[in-house]
Parts: structure tokens; sequence; C-alpha cells
């Protein structure tokens, strides 16, 4: 077989990194400000810009961009944006491409080499972050755009093919969910003989102090804010530390007998259990269960139906 003619990626493409928008510049209305967590969640919520802005970040729909910083498996990497005019936050790259190269076959070659970039970019344990220039000099094979287009074709049928059996699978793990869920009601609904009643604060306590994200015996530890946890499921995603988030304003030292819930918007049911030491943000409580009266996973599991019932 014959084999395909490869460029590096600065000669056929350029990589437009987006603006560190503060928070104090989040409004509640203007120009969507499209950060990681928007990129693979269609759910997660806009925060808005309505000052001015350089044209170079801004985003529309069919944009080709790449999340240079995040975890593996799920946000690092290429994305189509479809979700409207927005401005690019940091730690994305809009990817701007010659007339020599197809937009969608760059996103697959993108979505392909990602794996590749991943084994060789530094980042902490599960994030992983790449620089424009190692971007610039890796290597794809570049055809013909006549043959990009017809395999671009191919990728499209295979993947329609995958996405229809993940489609089915989802539905399989609602189906579980909406199971668990009524199970878990019906566990911490029913109180058989010996069961106590107390007030959480009997049982557990905030026991963090706010703290300067930006002391050295912090600044590389891991942050969790609302928008790391996943709803319901107790995982976390796009953890970055402190020092890569540039923080600023105090913070809540956790560790591993803790569970964190989060105040804000309870109806999104989010709990986790962290399996390391870290801060998070001053909008989620690190609630330390006693350890003589309540058991660290009793506390989580108790904390899903009581978020539910507060937004009921």
């Amino acid at each position: 077989m014959r084999e395909l003619p490869k460029v590096e990626l600065g000669e056929i493409c350029t990589f437009q990194n987006g603006r560190a928008f503060k928070k104090t510049e989040w409004r509640s209305s203007g120009l969507p400000i499209i950060r990681i967590q928007n990129l693979n969640n269609k759910n997660a919520e806009f925060n808005y810009f309505d000052g001015e802005y350089d044209q170079k970040i801004e985003v529309n729909d069919g944009d080709l961009l790449f999340s240079w910083s995040g975890t593996v498996g799920s946000s690092f990497g290429p994305h189509l944006w479809k979700r409207g005019k927005g401005a690019l936050n940091q730690h994305i790259f809009k990817v701007g491409l010659s007339s020599d190269i197809d937009r969608i076959y760059a996103f697959y070659v993108l979505r392909f080499v990602t794996a590749e970039i991943e084994k060789n970019v530094k980042g902490a344990v599960g994030l992983r972050h790449v620089t424009k220039t190692d971007m610039n000099k890796f290597k794809i094979p570049l055809p013909s755009l006549c043959e990009q287009k017809r395999i671009v074709a191919i990728l499209d049928e295979a993947f329609a093919g995958i996405d229809t059996a993940i489609a089915n699978t989802e539905k399989n793990l609602a189906n579980a969910r909406e199971l668990f869920e009524s199970y878990l009601n019906l566990v911490f609904t029913t109180r058989d003989v010996g069961w106590l009643e107390k007030q959480l604060s009997d049982v557990c306590s905030i026991t963090s102090k706010l703290i300067d994200p930006r002391d050295e015996e912090y600044i590389d530890l891991q942050h969790v804010g609302a928008g790391n946890i996943i709803s319901m499921t107790g995982e976390l995603i796009q953890v970055q530390t402190a020092r890569d988030e540039g923080l600023k304003s105090g913070k809540f030292v956790f560790d591993e007998q803790m569970v964190l819930y989060s105040k804000i918007r309870p109806y999104l049911m989010k709990v986790v259990r962290p399996n390391f030491d870290g801060l998070c943000s001053a909008d989620i409580y690190p609630l330390k269960p006693n350890a003589d009266l309540l058991d660290r996973d009793f506390l989580y599991y108790l904390l899903l139906p009581a978020i539910r019932n507060k937004s009921d």
C-alpha cells in the first residue's frame, strides 16, 4: 500500500488560543463563554461576557476546536462546535485550516492522533496538556482533497453505526439509573427497627477553613468545582490544579475522609466521594462524617435523595 504524504500541522493549520476570562467578567447574559465543560456536555450551563473582545476568539457553528488541556478520553482533543456563536475561553484552540485540508477530515485526523499526543505530553495524572509548538510539529497524512472526502464518507458511516450502539447503551443505562434511584429512595424513606433520626450536624461537620489557593502548599493541589462533578453519578471530569486554573479566591481543603456536596442548584444532584486530597469551591460543602456514628459511603448515598427531595 502506498504511504500517504505527511505534513506538519503547522503547515496547514493555525491554533488560536482563547482568552482567560476572569470570573469577575462573567455575566448572566451576552456572548456565551465556551469553556472546557461546554465541549462535551450539552447540558453544561454557559457563563456570559458582554464586553469588547478580539474577533480572533469568536467561535461559530462548524468551527473546529481543540482542547489542549483536559481529561484523557474526555475533553482533551478535537471538537466540532455546534452550539452557536460564542467566545473562546483559555485551554482551547480554534483551529484554522488552509485550503489543502477538508474540515471534517481534519477533525477525524485530530481525533485519531490525540491518542498518540496523550502519550507524550505533560500533565498531572488523568490530565493532559499540549503546547501550540507541539501541535505545529505533529505530522499527519495529507492525501488529495478528493481522497480526503472519500475517507470522511467511510468514517461518517462507521461512526454513525457506533453512535447508534452508544444510544442503545445509554437507554439501558438510563433504565438502570431509574431503578437504582427508586431503590435508593426506598432504602432511605423506609425506617427499620433501630433506625435513629438525626440532624446532619449531629453526625458530620465542616472542619475546613477557607485558604488562599496561591499559597505554595496548595497551588499544586487539584481543584473541584461544581462544574467538575457529573450529576447523579459521583464522577469527576476535567479536574485541574489550582495553578493551572489560576485560582485566586478562597477555597476549602478536603481529604479522602470527606464527601463533597454542591449547594448550587441542588436539583443537579452533584455529590462526590474524592479519592485524593485537594481543594474545592466555596460553593461546595466538604462534609466530614463522625466516624463513630456515620460511614462516609452511607453519607454519600444518603445525600443523593436528600438533594433530590430538596429540589422537589
